[in-house]
């Protein structure tokens, strides 16, 4: 595997309140992205290919207003891990930011350059709702 990991901020993972979501920004750049976000429980939520744009945005539980929502799947106290895959067959990096909201806690801002067309990169974060 030839991805290089740039990491800005990496906290590994995210304790939420109840009232607390998690706010995904993906960059790609340039090109045709091809990637997916998921979890233990619910395997793939989000997939993309063939749909290219410079940014990809969605949240996990209470929602940011004019973007994808998804729900927490697991109870409090309970670790649930997501993971993002990324393929660097159709652009050759990416870029990937979490925000804990509405603190707006930084919680991973990474960048990811691949130099293989055949390099996939899979990105963890452990959330535990409180």
């Amino acid at each position: 595997m030839s991805v290089s990991r740039i990491a800005t901020v990496d906290l590994g993972g995210a304790s939420l309140a109840a009232d607390n979501y998690l706010g995904f920004a993906l960059y790609a750049r340039p090109g045709n992205p091809i990637w997916n976000f998921g979890c233990l429980h619910r395997a793939t939520i989000i997939a993309v290919r063939d749909t290219p744009s410079p940014a990809y945005k969605w949240s996990l539980g209470h929602g940011i207003p004019g973007f994808p929502t998804y729900p927490f799947d697991t109870l409090p106290g309970v670790v649930d891990r997501y993971i993002l895959s990324m393929s660097f067959a159709g652009t050759p990096a990416y870029r990937c930011v979490v925000v804990q909201q509405p603190q707006g806690r930084m919680i991973l801002d990474v960048s990811y350059n691949g130099t293989d067309p055949t390099d996939v990169f899979r990105e963890v974060l452990d959330v535990i709702l409180l």
